[in-house]
């Protein structure tokens, strides 16, 4: 059994509807502070007495309040913590696909993680590519379909490098490091992107152009430009 079970026999002091998940906090030690040893699950109404439950028809019966033992599951509580601590290193937390640092040189970004489906609403992803020296990134987009605003104020793809401009809309020229960061509003969504990075040398293929709306920001002097084509140009 994982659960425990408090409060007065006679009633008159329990949790209630709306309570549960909530925690049973005890004074530990010299009271000096307090430690969660439960969290509510269920009871019989709610400040029941469970003292004469006999002489009671089942829909008057109480009970004491019925709580989860923190302690009893403390271990499985401490797994979950870890493997969370691990994801945030490598993660946003904030998105449906996997984000982070991009371990290869070269490979694919997508959301969603498969074709002819659509991406979640409130994400927000970032990616980090890093190529060697002397190498540019080159971004091949195979797919690109956000919701569409010509100023990009509702989903979005930002790409960022660090110090030069980018050269069309795809050849991030000089750059080593970029950064992607994609964000959806509450509404709407498209199939998504899936785009492929990879570092080159020279000479460098011409640029192409996208379907909808991207966005390309560059830092640190925050030079905002818009590339926007219609389908099928």
């Amino acid at each position: 059994m994982t659960v425990l079970c408090a409060g007065p026999e006679e009633g008159g002091r329990d949790a209630c509807q709306g309570d549960s998940g909530g925690p049973l906090v005890c004074p530990a030690g010299s009271g000096s502070h307090w430690v969660a040893l439960g969290i509510t699950s269920w009871g019989k109404g709610c400040g029941r007495s469970w003292g004469n439950n006999g002489s009671q028809p089942p829909s008057k019966r109480g009970s004491p309040g019925i709580f989860t033992d923190v302690r009893l599951v403390l271990p499985w509580i401490k797994q979950k913590l870890r493997e969370a601590e691990q994801q945030q290193r490598s993660t946003s937390g904030l998105c449906s696909v996997r984000d982070g640092q991009v371990s290869d040189s070269q490979g694919l970004i997508g959301n969603p993680s498969f074709p002819d489906t659509y991406y979640d609403n409130n994400q927000l992803c970032l990616w980090r590519i890093n190529v060697p020296p002397g190498y540019s990134i080159l971004l091949e987009f195979d797919r690109f379909d956000v919701e569409n605003d010509s100023y990009c104020q509702y989903d979005r793809l930002t790409v960022s490098v660090s110090i030069h401009r980018p050269v069309g809309p795809v050849l991030l020229l000089n750059s080593q490091n970029a950064m992607l960061h994609f964000s959806s509003d509450i509404n709407r969504a498209g199939h998504g992107f899936a785009i492929r990075y990879r570092g080159i040398k020279g000479p460098f293929p011409p640029g192409g152009k996208l379907n909808t709306c991207c966005k390309l920001l560059e830092t640190p002097e925050q030079c905002l430009f818009f590339i926007v084509s219609s389908k099928g140009k």
